[in-house]
């Protein structure tokens, strides 16, 4: 289980065998190619340089078949919950979405 980090430096969650969790380790996300997509198919952002990042257009041309979302909460450990630096957003790009609380 890799923890991974928002553009800003804000931790998401985990990323276990292509799926997002986030910090109460809830399943809110599915990695096909880079791109992350909700419960629902709706883009979410990519990865890029180790990073979740969201591309404004992208939101609304991309879906996918979406997922049925893993019940057991999976999560690793506490000691990877850090910040780290935040880098400059690109052009046409903007934070990923904060998925802390989010539920199915």
């Amino acid at each position: 289980m890799k923890s991974v980090h928002a553009w800003s430096g804000r931790f998401c969650g985990w990323i276990d065998a292509d799926g997002l969790f986030n910090q109460q380790g809830r399943h809110v996300g599915q990695i096909y190619r880079g791109i992350v997509y909700n419960e629902n198919g709706n883009y979410l952002g990519e990865l890029m340089e180790e990073r979740l990042i969201t591309n404004i257009l992208r939101k609304d041309t991309h879906r996918w078949y979406g997922f049925f979302a893993n019940p057991e909460p999976s999560k690793g450990s506490d000691d990877q919950i850090t910040t780290e630096a935040a880098k400059p957003i690109p052009d046409g790009y903007e934070d990923f979405p904060d998925l802390a609380t989010t539920r199915s």
